[in-house]
């Protein structure tokens, strides 16, 4: 009786091999289809420019109020920051309203370039200032992502 149990895994053993083998390649491409967008926040309209924009003298500069008229522009913008704000990742944000959420116009300020802000973002709040670069949008707000210490200035 043994052998014929043998015999016949051996007969339709394979069977059960290629079956295990197809399920588990089945399960993992859906896996991988699942979840390969799962970690990919798609924004494509998020820049990170490693270079200023240069001012050819063409470009025009708007109040913060104006700046989402002017998506997808490379511009400058001229308020003044009424917060600033560092979050836990050191991403800096620089507010020009009380109320950042209904706000028409931010600077955002990744944590990588913000290393480059020797002087942190204290010199900018509470003071006018001019961002120069393209206004962009994230979760329906217009925001410009400064990415150098020279697309920014305090007006005086």
């Amino acid at each position: 009786m043994n052998k014929k149990i043998r015999t016949r895994w051996q007969r339709f053993g394979w069977i059960f091999v290629v079956l295990g083998i197809i399920i588990i390649g089945c399960v993992w491409y859906w896996y991988q289809k699942d979840t390969k967008h799962m970690f990919v926040i798609p924004s494509p309209t998020i820049s990170r420019n490693t270079t200023a924009p240069k001012n050819t003298g063409t470009q025009n500069e708007y109040a913060y109020t104006e700046a989402p008229d002017h998506i997808g522009e490379t511009t400058h913008i001229r308020g003044t920051v009424v917060r600033a704000y560092t979050s836990k990742s050191g991403t800096i944000f620089l507010d020009f309203c009380k109320q950042y959420s209904t706000c028409p116009f931010s600077i955002v300020i990744f944590g990588d370039d913000a290393k480059k802000f020797i002087s942190g973002v204290a010199p900018y709040e509470n003071k006018t200032v001019i961002a120069s670069g393209t206004i962009q949008t994230y979760n329906n707000q217009a925001e410009m992502v400064i990415t150098n210490p020279s697309q920014i200035r305090i007006q005086k």
